[in-house]
This record gives structure tokens, sequence and C-alpha cells, in this order.
């Protein structure tokens, strides 16, 4: 009955007192009878028992109330708060890890992890030409395309579209550009997309002869016409009435891997001033769904036949059409944007690990310091479980402020890169942080502060021992301080990892602002028009003349030409060109070499190109005279290496009419296409003897200011003949080709500068810490006669020599990662040696300069004082 009794205590004071209970009870029973019968008085002792028992656990209940976890929680915020300046740089480490961290993933989740933005996105391919030459798939025409969706049974469905700045006309106002597309029937079907409002496009709207119809985004409904539903609406489109019948929603986006980023609205193919019913000309980008059961290998099959019916059928060049190519979309949108994520998410992982580094090593010293008062809680009858729960509490609690705090700032950043947008990165429009993300980050932020904040305390009360000693004696400890140098060791090696690869993106940067452009882009405007009926028998060539000369008369204006592709603006035919009589070999015959330009007299002067040898293109290079053509300088070294290319005759494979034409000026190598390519090869040919491509009017201003208004005035008085596509400042799109470098070298920059940071502010407090534990043994040999420059040395030397370690792992490491900037460099190699040195002698002076801090104190202190400190 007592072992029943004793049932009703808590199991470890019954586990601890009933041995004593029942040897109590068995000696009173052998003591002789008391004045009570036996089983009376068993029955009273067990009652007294089970009372005892009830109290015991009723009294540990209420202590666990009041000693739960929402103590612990209550007495770390207090701790933290008693010790405001090692919270904020805690947390303010963690905000600034976190918010790095989370603003590249969310960059990354959004471009490769999520799926596309349409129904079942994985049956959905891009077929494009297989052409002699070029990688990937190419466009396709307009009789190819219909001819593959007739004869090929794996596809569900199929569209092609354009894109294209299309004229919009609203309520009567002046035509404005509109960056749209024009797409067949099929379009919203292949990508499986419903309208916010109205119907989206069908077949019967993509035919000749039907009604103007018109699908518009969210953002360009809502931008025109506010609140009003616009379904029913009549804007004009390229000069022809349209009506608005759908509104899709503000989550579609069009792929990026047709070239439709950014589109507003959407027109029938059938529609377009484009020539869809010519075989030999391709302009038509297309997406098919895959019919159910069908993969990409079976579907890439069976367009293997059609292509070959296709060549044969109608005798194509292996140039323009060599085969048909399918690629999943989703691979096609991510395109070449892995390694621009492999070095985002490299960086700041590196970043990441170097934030855990710090702080571990912040708490370790705090956790070393707080050695003596958890002794003394643990000799007052603390729990150890306790103590390790509110030493973790308090890092947990860090982590959780520092991680709501790094993802707003997340947040924040990730909106202002989006709009932005100083990368060239797919799906960047559909990047956000969303709820998925934040709650990975906050766990990933919560799970570091519980393991960098257990590890230590665990350490401590693991070994009765330490906790013994006083704070100095386990600061003191071999393990302890191998541990607080490694610590360190590996953050510099990572700050100098990114701090050469920031360097490297640095230097490259100059070298690309250096870089010669090979013509005068100040004041520079090219404004890309389309001339009705140009080319054809009807066109009017005076029309070209009276454009010349308006643009020419407007106020400010210095210099007008009309040209065919411009810097920055691509608009020429590309071909290939051969020396008159010879032909090259076949692996030195690039197809797409040479990009041709129809340009009028006086525009290579106007555009500032440099004159080598000869002459520019004249007024007397008219349609009955000699065909001439002016060449860059790697035309000439390509074609003519050991001569003049002056006087030579070359036949170009891009003009459609292959006329041997008389090389009449050379001039230096223009960079149209940005300073980060290497010189294009370029030929200017007089408009009046090919006049065939749709022109450029090329305009300079003396106060740099583009004459938007002026040209649409001068436009309009042409009656339609001439409509402006786009007006664009050549400066301006000079400066958005270094958008990008400078953004990477930016984070890079930012990133490695926190990361030197870090690593010198936990050097500083490492030794800082050091120093201050040792005092009693500096005050010792002090006393002893030892001098204080002595002690100062020792203390910078061992500083010197984990940062040296460090650098050595840092060139290891960048040694192992700079194949990640390598591919974005310009004008200097990786192993460039002057970064490497630069980056390790800054990071090596940050080192020193952060172990002479503390290491000044060492020799400075008062013997006295240091021996009356106890060592308790």
């Amino acid at each position: 009955m007592i072992r029943c009794a004793l049932r009703a205590w808590p199991r470890t004071a019954r586990l601890d007192d009933a041995e004593d209970i029942e040897a109590t009870f068995t000696a009173r029973r052998a003591a002789g009878p008391t004045r009570w019968p036996a089983a009376i008085d068993t029955v009273a002792e067990a009652c007294d028992l089970v009372a005892w028992g009830l109290r015991l656990r009723w009294s540990r209940r209420s202590r666990s109330r009041s000693g739960g976890y929402g103590s612990v929680v209550r007495h770390a915020v207090r701790r933290l708060i008693r010790s405001p300046r090692w919270s904020a740089m805690v947390g303010g480490v963690f905000a600034l890890g976190l918010g790095a961290a989370a603003t590249v993933f969310t960059i990354v989740d959004g471009v490769s992890l999520r799926p596309l933005p349409y129904d079942d996105p994985e049956a959905l391919v891009r077929i494009g030409a297989a052409r002699e030459g070029r990688p990937g798939p190419g466009s396709l025409s307009g009789p190819n395309f219909r001819d593959i969706v007739e004869q090929t049974s794996g596809l569900a469905l199929a569209t092609a579209s354009n894109p294209a700045s299309i004229g919009v006309g609203i309520d009567g106002r002046p035509n404005q550009l509109v960056r749209g597309g024009w797409v067949s029937g099929a379009f919203f079907a292949t990508l499986g997309r419903a309208p916010l409002e109205g119907r989206i496009l069908a077949e019967s709207d993509d035919r000749p002869g039907a009604p103007r119809v018109v699908v518009v985004s969210h953002a360009f409904a809502a931008a025109q016409f506010g609140d009003d539903s616009p379904i029913g609406r009549s804007i004009s489109i390229e000069g022809s009435p349209a009506t608005i019948v759908g509104v899709m929603g503000p989550d579609f986006f069009p792929p990026e891997a047709t070239n439709l980023g950014g589109t507003q609205l959407w027109v029938p193919l059938a529609h377009a001033p484009l020539p869809t019913g010519e075989r030999g000309l391709a302009f038509l980008d297309v997406v098919g769904r895959l019919a159910p059961n069908v993969g990409v290998e079976r579907l890439e099959a069976e367009l293997t036949a059609v292509a070959e019916g296709l060549i044969t059928a109608h005798s194509l060049s292996p140039r323009a059409f060599n085969g048909l190519i399918v690629r999943p979309l989703r691979a096609e949108t991510l395109g070449g944007a892995r390694p621009t994520l492999a070095m985002l998410m490299g960086a700041v992982s590196l970043l990441l690990a170097i934030t855990c580094l710090n702080i571990g090593n912040l708490v370790v010293l705090r956790t070393i310091d707080g050695a003596a008062s958890l002794r003394v809680r643990l000799s007052l009858g603390a729990s150890r479980a306790r103590v390790v729960a509110e030493v973790a509490t308090e890092t947990v609690v860090l982590a959780f402020v520092g991680g709501v705090a790094g993802l707003w700032a997340a947040r924040m950043v990730t909106r202002a890169i989006v709009h932005a947008a100083p990368i060239d990165l797919p799906r960047l429009a559909e990047v956000a942080l969303d709820a998925r993300v934040a709650a990975v980050a906050l766990a990933v932020s919560v799970l570091i502060g519980l393991l960098v904040g257990l590890l230590p305390a665990l350490r401590l009360v693991a070994h009765p021992g330490g906790l013994q000693r006083s704070a100095r004696a386990a600061t003191g400890s071999v393990r302890f301080a191998h541990l607080r140098d490694a610590l360190v060791l590996i953050q510099v090696s990572m700050g100098l990892a990114l701090a050469i690869g920031a360097g490297l993106l640095t230097r490259s940067l100059v070298r690309m602002h250096a870089v010669e452009q090979g013509f005068d882009a100040r004041g520079l405007a090219v404004a890309t028009l389309r001339l009705d009926g140009i080319g054809g028998p009807d066109f009017d060539p005076s029309l070209l003349t009276r454009l010349r000369d308006g643009a020419a008369g407007i106020a400010g204006v210095t210099h007008a030409s009309l040209t065919s592709g411009s810097p920055y603006m691509p608009g020429g035919m590309r071909g290939y060109a051969e020396p008159e009589g010879a032909s090259l070999p076949p692996d030195q015959l690039d197809p797409s070499a040479i990009e041709f330009h129809r340009s009028s007299p006086g525009h290579l002067e106007g555009a500032g190109l440099r004159l080598r040898e000869g002459r520019f293109l004249s007024d007397a290079d008219r349609s009955e005279a000699p065909a001439v053509a002016v060449i860059s300088e790697s035309v000439a070294a390509a074609l003519w290496p050991d001569r003049s290319a002056l006087g030579e005759r070359l036949i170009l494979g891009g003009d459609g009419t292959f006329t041997p034409r008389e090389v009449v000026g050379v001039v230096a190598n223009p960079r149209y296409r940005g300073p980060a390519l290497e010189p294009e090869q370029h030929i200017w040919v007089p408009w009046s003897q090919v006049p065939l491509a749709p022109l450029d009017l090329v305009i300079r201003t003396a106060d740099c200011a583009t004459p938007a208004a002026e040209l649409s005035a001068l436009l309009d008085s042409f009656g339609g003949a001439a409509t402006l596509r786009s007006l664009r400042s050549v400066p301006e799109a000079a400066a958005h080709r270094f958008t990008e470098p400078a953004f990477f070298t930016s984070v890079l920059g930012a990133f490695a500068l926190l990361a030197s940071a870090l690593s010198a502010v936990g050097l500083y407090g490492t030794l800082s810490h050091a120093v201050r534990t040792r005092r009693r043994e500096f005050g010792v040999r002090l006393a002893l006669g030892a001098h204080g420059s002595l002690l100062t040395r020792a203390v910078v030397r061992h500083g010197a020599g984990v940062t040296l370690l460090g650098v050595l792992g840092g060139l290891l490491l960048a040694l192992m990662g700079v194949g990640f900037v390598d591919s974005r460099l310009f004008g200097i190699s990786g192993m460039d040696p002057v970064t490497w040195v630069g980056a390790s002698a800054v990071l090596l002076g940050a080192g020193l300069l952060a172990s002479w801090l503390p290491a000044r104190f060492a020799g400075r202190v008062s013997p006295l004082a240091c021996l009356r400190i106890d060592s308790v």
C-alpha cells in the first residue's frame, strides 16, 4: 500500500526518496505496535503520502507555469536590453546577412525555380529554325510556320509572334508608340491563359478581312482608361480602328523566350504590316504545346521529317533554314542567365557564411564572458537545461528580430531592382518576395540563431570543470583560443575571395569605360522610321531628302542623315563579303559576320566616325553611279590583311544583289553593340543604290536634347507617309550598356566591403577579448620586467598570423571560384596580378590595423591593477 501511495509523487521525487520512506516505514513497524491497529496505521500513512505527493505535483506545476519558456524569453529579452550595443551589433549582422541572402534568393527563385505562369508549362516548347553557322533556334517564316502546324501531329496548339513598337491612338489623341506583339490567333490558347475581362483572341480573328480586334494588358487598360472597362472601346492601331475585346490579368507575363517581354497589347498577325507570305523572310518566333502523351524527343523526330520535306520542296538555303530545333520553353526562357545567377548565389553564400561565423564568434565570446555568472547560477540550483535555454533564446530572439528587419530590407531592394531592371535577366518582372520565400528565410535565420547559441552553451555546461574556473581561465584554454582563431581565419578567407571578385569587376568596368567607341555619341539621337512603300515602284525617293532636310532645319539640330542600323540600334542587314574573284574557305565564311548599312551621304562624318583611308559616301554615289562601299578596319583586315583595301572590289552576300563594289573608304572600327563586345565588321553602301531597308533618322543636337515634339510635327506634315517607330538618345543607350556591369560591380563590391568589415571587426573583437581576459598574465609579465612593446608586438604578431593564414586560404578559395566572374570580365584576365595582390594587401592591412588597436592596451596596463584582479 505504501508503494501504491508513492505513485502519487512526482517521478523524480519518488526515485530520490522512495527507498528512504519505505525504510522508515519498515523500521517503525519493527519497533513495535502502536495504539492503532496495523491496518489503520498503514492506511493513515498512505493517505499522508498521497497528500504530500499531490502537494509536490501542484507546486511543481505552479513553478512550471511561472518559470516556463515564457519566463526564459522574458529573461533573455531583459539581458539583451541591458547589453544594447552587443544586441544591436548581432541583430544588425543578422539583418544584413539575411537581407542580402533573401534578396538574391528571391531573384533566383523568380527567375529559375518558379514554373512559368502558364497552364501546364512543362508542355510548352520553343520551335525554331536551325541555320548554318548560327546556334540556337531561329525565327521562322509565315509559310514555314503554317506548314509545320499542318504537317505535325505532335503539337496540340502552336502560335507565332513578332514583337514591335505599335502606333496606338486613343480618343483622337496623337499616336503613341506602345510595345506590343503581332500574334497568331492561338496565342493565348497555346499558353493556356484566360482573360481577366472579355475574351482572348481566336483563330477567326487571325484571318485577312476579319474585324480588327486587340487584347490589352491590365497595366495598359488601367493607364489609358482608369476604372472604366475598355471592352468594346475602339482604338487606332497603326492608323486603322480596332476593338478591344479582352484584358489580361496583372499576373500575365508574355513569354520572354519569344522577345515578347514587356508587351502591353497583342494584335492578330493577319493585320500586321509584315510580309507573312514570304517563305524566304523569317521573323516569327514560334511556341507550341505538346499533344497528350507526346514528348520533346518524339516531336523533334517528327519535325525533322517535316523540315527535310520543306527543304526539298522549296529548295531552302541551309544558311536560312537547315532543319528545326525543339527546346523546352522554360530552358529557352532562362537562356544564358545561369552563370549570372550562379555568381550571385556564390557571392551571397560567402557573405551569409561570414555572417554566421561572425555571429558565432560574438556569441562564443559573450558566453565565455558569462561563464562565471553561469557557474554561480548552477551553484544556486538552476538546471543546466534552463541555463542553456536562456543563452540560446538570446540569439534566437536577435535572429528573429534581425530576420524580420532583413526581410523588410530585402522586399524594398527587390522592388527597386525590378523597377530599375539594372540586369538583363528573364522573368525579372515576375520577381517578388512572397510568403514562401519569407518563411524559409526567417526559418533559416532562427535556425542559425539557435545553433550559434546552443553550441557554446552546451560546450560550457557539458564540462563542469570549465565553469569552476573564471572566465579568464576559460578564455585562456587552448581549445577556445583555436576556436576563436579558426572563426576569424575563415571569415578573412571568404572576405578575400569576395574582395578579389569585386576588384576584378571594378577593373573590368574601368577598362570598359576607357574603350574608344569609334564614333561621337554626344548629342546623337536615332529616330527609327517606317516609310510606306519603300523599295516599291511607287515610292518617291524625294521623301528621304525632304525628311533629312526637314530634320536638319529643326532648331538646335546640327546634323541629320539617314541610315539603316545605328549605334546601339539594331537595324542593319547581316551577311558576308568576299573579295571579287576569290572565295574564302568555308571555315572563314561566317554567313552573319558583317552588318550592312544603307546610308545617305554625310551620315558617316556626321556620326563622328573617323576616316582612316579614302573618302566617305558622297552625293555623287547615285543609283546610276559605280557601286561603292565604305568598310571598317576589321573588314579590311579580314579580306586584305597584307595590303590596303582602297580600290579593291568585294561582293556582298547580304544586300541581295551580289553586285561587285569598289572600296572607296576605310573607317575606324565602331562598337555599335557596346564596349564590352569585340569590334564588329561593318560595311556602308549608298542607300540610293540599294533602297530596300527601313531607315533610321540620325540627328545631332548642340544642346544634347532630343527634339521629340519637333520630330513628331515634322513627320505629321508628310500625311502618314513616314511614321515614327521609336526615338532614343544614343548617350542614354550607351550608358545603359554600363548599367549591368556597374550593378554587378556594386553588388559584389558591397558584399566584399561588408565581408571585409565583418572580418576586421571579428579579429578586433577576438583580440580585444583575449587582451582583456589576459590582463593578469600581462600584469605578471610587466611586474617581472617585460617591456610593454614586447607584449604589443606579441598580440600584433598573433593577429597578423591569423590574418595571413586567412589570406592564403582566401587566395585558394578565389582560385576555385574565379570562373564565376571570368565570363564578365573585359580587358583583363581572371588572374590579374594587380587585383589579387592589391586585394590581399588591403585585407592584410585591415587585419594588422584590427590587431594593432587592441594590442596597444596590452603594454599600457598597470601591473598593480592587474595583480589585484581576482582570478575568479
